[in-house]
């Protein structure tokens, strides 16, 4: 209790001692200002004259600034708009410059648009006159929608397609009158080339802006391409026949390897020129040239027929291509697919040539089949038809095997066949009969010792003076006999000697 006395006790005084201090504070300021107060109202005016001066500069600036304001607004708006007319300046300075361009060409347009209703393609004059028209058509692009552009448009269309009409009519014609020169050699086209190349400039504004004339054009091309070139073939074609039937077999070979370079060339030579001067890349290349050279190939084919009527082995050697030429380009793939289309006609000779020879042989006698086939052995023939020829020739020989005097014949065909032929089945069937004969020209001479002589001096003929076979014979026959028999076995095979 008499602390909290004591807490109220210090808490009054504190309070006083500040009551205390304020009104000494007061009394001080009061009479500071009792002492001035002269001063105080000297100065008075001047203050007010200072106070009433500051608001007057107060109100001159804010009026500054907010006429500072309007002005940066005013100079904002001002490049604005100074920006959007430089803006509007510079589009119709570039509307102008092409309505002027356009105008000019329009001008120019009527001065050569006469040139398309001419009929006279065959001057070189009109025809310069005509690529310095499209020249400037070509630039007649104008993406602005006005009706003079439209109508232009429109007639320069209409007056292009009637020209395009009446010019694929005389690119017909004109191709249709050039004949080849050839007197029966291959010929690269150059006679063509030459004509065509004048109307580069036509073909090539068509291929822009005229598809279906443009198709027209190169399918003209082609098709007289293709007429020419079946002609120069059929007249190389006789003289290659012309030499088949000479039968000068040692230069057939050298012949067609000259026919396919010669062919490779045209090829190629076709190939660069529709490519730089005909096509445009507008078309395919590849099938172009393929297709026009497609019939040509299909007349080679179909006129290879009275070849291999003639001489069969001599027209498969030769249709074995030379893979050797330089390949680059387009030209490579077309003439592969050739290759293919020529292999694939070699085949079928093979094929057929083999089917006819089985055929043959079953109307002639084996020793005429032998004879054909040792000659047609003699020519160059490859595997697999070499091996093919001498399997059927082998199955021919062997057809007749009923007597042992069928025995000895083969025996002896199989002997020539071998001095002809190495290989290693005519040996085998050479050892195989030399082991059956062994046992039978003892059984059939010794069976019967009267008959013996005949039936020696039998198997002797049938050797045909064979002399391997009659040595066999008289070895086998004297080594299974007495004294006595060997000289008349020496006797006889003295006589068929």
């Amino acid at each position: 209790m008499k602390q909290l006395i004591k807490l109220n006790l210090k808490f009054t005084m504190s309070i006083i001692d500040e009551r205390l201090k304020k009104e000494i504070i007061s009394e001080d300021a009061l009479n500071a200002y009792k002492s001035n107060q002269k001063t105080i109202e000297k100065i008075k005016p001047t203050l007010s004259l200072i106070k009433a001066e500051h608001i007057k500069n107060m109100e001159v600036c804010l009026s500054y600034d907010k006429k500072l304001s309007e002005a940066s607004n005013q100079l904002n708006f001002i490049e604005k708009r100074n920006k959007d007319l430089q803006n509007e300046i510079t589009f119709l300075t570039k509307v102008f410059n092409a309505l002027r361009k356009l105008t000019v060409n329009l001008e120019m347009q009527s001065e050569y648009f006469e040139v398309f209703h001419s009929e006279n393609f065959s001057s070189l004059e009109i025809i310069s006159k005509i690529e310095s028209a499209l020249s400037y058509l070509s630039e007649f692009n104008s993406v602005y929608n006005i009706r003079v552009i439209e109508e232009r448009k429109e007639e320069i269309s209409k007056t292009l397609k009637i020209f395009y009409k009446k010019f694929t009519t005389f690119f017909n014609e004109k191709l249709s009158k050039i004949e080849s020169t050839s007197r029966g050699e291959l010929k690269i086209h150059t006679f063509i080339y030459e004509e065509v190349k004048i109307y580069e400039n036509i073909f090539q504004f068509a291929s822009v802006n005229f598809t279906e004339s443009f198709i027209q054009l190169i399918s003209i091309y082609k098709d007289h391409n293709t007429k020419i070139y079946k002609k120069e073939f059929e007249n190389h074609l006789k003289v290659i026949y012309k030499v088949f039937q000479e039968k000068k077999g040692q230069r057939v070979k050298e012949i067609f390897d000259i026919f396919y370079e010669s062919f490779f060339l045209i090829i190629k030579a076709e190939v660069h020129f529709c490519k730089k001067h005909v096509l445009f890349s507008k078309v395919n290349l590849h099938e172009f040239v393929s297709d026009m050279f497609y019939d040509v190939i299909d007349y080679l084919i179909y006129s290879l027929n009275n070849l291999f009527e003639k001489l069969p082995v001599e027209l498969i050697d030769s249709l074995e291509m030379n893979y050797s030429f330089d390949f680059v380009g387009e030209e490579r793939e077309i003439w592969k697919s050739l290759v293919s289309r020529m292999e694939e006609q070699r085949k079928l000779y093979e094929k057929r040539f083999i089917s006819e020879e089985r055929d043959n042989f079953l109307s002639r006698s084996r020793e005429k089949n032998l004879e054909f086939t040792l000659y047609n052995l003699t020519k160059r023939i490859k595997e697999p038809l070499r091996n093919e020829l001498i399997e059927i020739e082998i199955d021919d020989i062997l057809r007749e095997d009923d007597d042992i005097e069928d025995k000895i014949k083969i025996l002896r065909m199989l002997y020539l066949f071998s001095d002809k032929v190495k290989h290693n089945k005519i040996e085998f069937y050479i050892n195989e009969k030399l082991k059956e004969l062994e046992k039978e020209i003892i059984a059939y001479v010794f069976a019967d010792e009267e008959k013996s002589k005949r039936r020696i001096e039998r198997l002797f003929k049938q050797s045909a003076n064979e002399k391997r076979v009659n040595e066999f014979i008289k070895f086998i026959c004297e080594d299974n006999c007495d004294d006595e028999f060997k000289s008349v076995i020496d006797e006889i095979y003295e006589k068929f000697k």
